[in-house]
């Protein structure tokens, strides 16, 4: 066997050799290094983004066996990932025909997606068949994304768009869609378009006609204008306006509406149109009649203030009657009133005149007799006017006057009557109330009809219980009240709802006038008058028999 030599003079050459591969060796092994970092760290990434992303990643093999699992949507399943790797799908899966029918379409190497619906959830899966060396398909590879709440949302927007069409071919108007252009060109209109113009859906919707072209011409101005600056300031707009038929004929419609938007930029009008021509006749038609009605109502109105210029002027003479019948009544009672004053006028003359006679009266006695003449005469006239101020015939005026003097004038009237039938007066009256818009007469003809009233209903009362008791007071706001009460046997219910009837008198041989013109005095005056009847168990009230009352209004309003 021959020896091996080696020529040294290549040595340098062999290591410069050798030093090179090692190097080469050395870069590739940092390449591999770097690859199999870069490897690794894509498998993270895609880790991270599988674990992120609503989705599955599967593999399965020729027999049905999952070998992969991964992805963040197996939470919407409740798995975890490679929780079921090792499980055939057709033992996971028997319930649902169109996982295994999928499976199977995929093994006999198709390529597909298709929507399943898995526990509940929905998802849209691709499948890729895997194959091997020889192109036998040896499995399959899938990836299924969560689309469930994409199919929700679709279904519901299908079961929404459901119920408009259904709202929209059923609601008495036009449901509309179109551009905001100078033809309002539409996208979308109702079958009930055609009910009210005559024009069908289609005729719109293929710009056969346009519904700018069935303005009134003295509308459509206003039309643009009120729907071009609610939709500059992004707010609704509400029309009324006239279009022209099919058949030529004008009807009223109304109109709301509102600009659609996508992002800043105005897409489309929607909104909606009802026909409201018989509205508007019926409208006209109510404004005539109330033209009509209030011509009637100011015609009338002048011939009631006629008619009660004359319930007044009646009223004012029958009340000027009653007062001068009144006065007639108190004939003797005045006569009586004159003849003190008059007597004691003769006899001071006549006792003066037989002193001066006889020489036997001294000047300043003379002056004293003549004073208590004059006395006497101012007291004759003092009744005298007061008669004369009762009995005159005037209207209404609008004076203020004191309901306390009010009354005390209408007592002296009656004083006569008051003495001769024993009446004892129990006064209670208000000091300090406010003035009434009332005329002094005619107000104390009522007060003095009532004192009367109350002294003839205590004639069948004992003199020692005959009681008139007459009070003034504020009444609420704005109002002062007098109420006058007698011990007499009082008023039924029946009795006190007829008592200011005219002609109803509960007086043998009365008129039944005098309480009617009192209620249509105090009523004229903007006030009130009324009794009180006798409670129905008690043949008399408490302290007495009937109890009336009147309220006058209070000058400005004051308390």
């Amino acid at each position: 066997m021959s020896a091996f030599h080696y020529n040294t003079a290549n040595l340098p050459d062999d290591l410069a050799l050798l030093r090179g591969r090692v190097a080469d060796l050395e870069r590739a092994e940092a390449e591999r290094r770097q690859a199999e970092a870069a490897l690794r760290e894509s498998r993270a990434r895609l880790r991270t983004v599988i674990s992120h992303t609503p989705i599955i990643l599967f593999a399965i093999d020729r027999e049905g066996i999952i070998t992969l699992s991964e992805g963040k949507a197996l939470d919407v399943l409740n798995l975890k990932p490679g929780e079921v790797v090792g499980r055939s799908v057709f033992e996971i899966y028997p319930d649902v025909p169109q996982v295994a029918e999928s499976l199977r379409r995929a093994l006999r190497g198709e390529a597909f997606s298709s929507q399943i619906e898995l526990a509940g959830a929905a998802f849209e899966t691709r499948l890729t068949p895997l194959r091997d060396e020889a192109g036998e398909v040896s499995g399959v590879i899938g990836v299924a994304t969560d689309i469930t709440d994409r199919l929700r949302a679709e279904r519901d927007l299908r079961a929404s768009e459901e119920k408009f069409r259904l709202l929209a071919e059923n609601v008495p108007g036009i449901i509309y869609l179109c551009r905001n252009d100078a033809r309002y060109t539409m996208r979308y209109l109702n079958d009930e378009v055609e009910r009210v113009t005559g024009y069908s859906p289609r005729e719109f919707l293929e710009d056969r006609i346009s519904f700018a072209d069935l303005f009134h011409p003295d509308d459509a101005p206003a039309v643009y204008r009120g729907v071009n600056e609610a939709v500059s300031r992004g707010e609704p707009f509400h029309l009324i306006y006239r279009i022209r038929c099919k058949d030529g004929h004008l009807i009223w419609v109304e109109e709301f509406g509102v600009g659609v938007y996508r992002g800043d930029e105005l897409a489309f009008l929607e909104g909606y149109i009802t026909d409201i021509t018989q509205r508007v006749a019926d409208q006209k038609a109510l404004e005539e009649s109330k033209a009509d009605l209030e011509k009637r109502v100011v015609e009338r109105t002048e011939h009631l203030r006629v008619v009660n210029d004359r319930a007044l002027r009646m009223q004012e003479e029958l009340a000027h009657v009653l007062r001068v019948a009144t006065v007639g009544e108190m004939a003797s009672g005045l006569a009586h009133e004159l003849n003190q004053p008059l007597s004691a006028i003769l006899n001071y003359i006549q006792g003066a005149k037989r002193r001066i006679d006889a020489g036997a009266i001294l000047q300043a006695e003379l002056l004293g007799v003549f004073d208590k003449v004059a006395a006497q005469a101012e007291r004759a006239a003092n009744i005298l006017k007061t008669v004369r101020q009762y009995i005159t015939k005037r209207p209404a005026c609008g004076t203020c006057c004191d309901l306390n003097s009010v009354v005390r004038d209408s007592l002296e009237l009656a004083e006569t009557d008051i003495r001769e039938n024993g009446v004892r007066l129990d006064l209670s009256l208000e000091p300090d109330l406010p003035e009434s818009h009332c005329d002094h007469v005619q107000v104390e003809q009522v007060v003095l009809n009532l004192v009367r009233n109350g002294i003839q209903a205590m004639e069948s009362v004992p003199p020692e219980e005959r009681v008139l008791r007459i009070a003034t007071r504020r009444h609420g706001e704005g109002a002062v009240e007098l109420v006058i009460q007698d011990t007499g046997p009082g008023l039924t219910v029946e009795q006190s709802g007829r008592a200011f009837e005219p002609f109803h008198s509960t007086k043998e041989g009365g008129l039944g006038m005098g309480l009617s013109i009192s209620r249509s005095i105090i009523e004229a005056h903007e006030g009130r008058i009324w009794v009180a009847p006798r409670a129905p168990q008690s043949p008399v009230p408490a302290f007495g028999g009937a109890e009336f009352h009147l309220t006058l209004p209070v000058k400005g309003g004051e308390q």
